[in-house]
């Protein structure tokens, strides 16, 4: 813990986001802006509270992963109220229990900022959620900073005033790291055929039509490129497609429950790839508890990895063993992170809350971040930079690019 208050007086970033139930923040993630630990930072928080207010999906179909962003969350504010709050002031965080559902999520951020007038908003994960919140908090003028949705179909040619992307990578460009990877290997030896097994969803859908670009670009035939709606339940039919197109190369782009019943059915049909990819759900920690061994070979994308070095990685990485059990910063722990290190760094930039202050103090600042330094666009989207990580024996390693990789990549998988 002492490296963590270190690291919050020296660095400093902070977040707002949401998880639990409405209570002060227990629980928050490390970090605060060198600025920020000045002065009455420097002391116990003192004044009206700063009240962050988010939904997550801590139960339903989303809530695996709604659980990292909840946990670290609150563990950033709990350091933060720690080390002199938020302009001085304590921060309460406000948390309810969206319940993966994209009604009762737009409900409560209708109340936050009509009539529970909350000082600061945190986005809730994942795309469908997103898809209804977005709207109201840029009718209402409140910055969003969020790590839920990296959908361009959302995120980019809507005039977004106020929304703010915490993900270092969009939705086209989530394959990206493991293309890239594909080309360093020897031309003979690269995958020459690709399935896609693709949700129904605006994220998953922008993964797909990305990755076929850069398949393309590489010179890998789709043979197979499969849509599936959110209520299917067996995927054999889409798994013997594959076998039956001698795909080398298979792409999961769906959230965790399915992923999970995928891969278990690629063992049952004897589908064994080269490479196989997955957009989210091996850097959740229960991928391999859950699969074992089936679940070893898949290459997924992070942006945080603890052998970066930028500020904060090696702190979080501390905490993240200690809270998940696991070797690796959790992918979306290091975006939660980040999140919150953006807004914080957004209200220390202007010194107080006021919306458009932050919206601009974000599009014309640098941001330094787990996820390194970020410079904002206009639409709220920071520049492209993303890792490849591989499960190997039940543990996550990096793979690609060299200057951050801890291990070799296993291939054919």
């Amino acid at each position: 813990m002492r490296r963590f208050l270190g690291f919050i007086a020296a660095v400093g970033l902070l977040s707002a986001a949401c998880g639990g139930t409405a209570s002060p923040a227990s629980t928050g993630s490390p970090g605060t802006s060198a600025a920020a630990t000045s002065g009455a930072a420097a002391g116990k928080p003192a004044g009206k509270e700063i009240v962050v207010a988010s939904s997550m999906a801590l139960t339903g179909g989303f809530a695996d992963v709604g659980k990292e962003y909840d946990k670290t969350y609150r563990h950033y504010f709990d350091e933060l109220n720690k080390n002199g709050g938020l302009l001085g002031r304590p921060v309460k965080l406000v948390l309810n229990d969206d319940e993966s559902d994209p009604k009762k999520a737009a409900s409560l951020y209708e109340k936050y900022i009509t009539s529970d007038k909350a000082d600061l908003l945190i986005g809730p994960y994942p795309t469908p959620i997103l898809a209804a919140v977005i709207p109201i908090t840029e009718r209402e003028k409140m910055v969003l900073v969020q790590a839920g949705t990296a959908s361009a179909s959302l995120l980019q040619g809507h005039n977004n005033k106020y929304t703010f992307l915490g993900f270092t990578f969009l939705d086209r460009d989530y394959a990206k790291p493991w293309m890239d990877w594909i080309k360093t290997l020897p031309a003979d030896q690269q995958p020459k055929t690709m399935a896609i097994f693709t949700l129904n969803n605006p994220f998953t859908i922008g993964v797909q039509k990305g990755l076929a670009d850069l398949a393309k670009q590489a010179n890998i035939n789709v043979a197979v490129n499969e849509v599936y709606d959110a209520n299917a339940s067996d995927f054999t039919a889409l798994v013997q497609k594959a076998k039956t197109a001698n795909a080398d190369a298979v792409a999961l782009l769906s959230y965790y429950p399915d992923s999970v019943q995928i891969v278990k059915t690629m063992a049952e049909q004897k589908l064994k790839p080269k490479t196989w990819y997955n957009a989210i759900s091996s850097t959740v920690p229960t991928w391999s508890s859950d699969l074992k061994d089936l679940g070893d070979g898949t290459v997924t994308p992070v942006q945080v990895w603890h052998t970066q070095k930028t500020a904060g990685v090696q702190q979080l990485y501390d905490w993240s063993k200690t809270e998940f059990k696991t070797d690796f910063i959790p992918f979306h722990v290091g975006s939660a992170q980040t999140v919150a290190e953006v807004l914080t760094a957004g209200v220390k930039g202007c010194g107080k809350i006021d919306q458009d202050c932050i919206a601009e103090w974000l599009r014309q600042n640098p941001v330094p971040t787990v996820s390194g330094q970020l410079k904002y666009d206009s639409e709220g989207i920071p520049q492209y930079s993303a890792i490849l990580v591989q499960t190997q024996k039940g543990k996550d390693l990096a793979i690609y690019p060299p200057e951050v990789a801890d291990g070799k990549a296993v291939y054919p998988a």
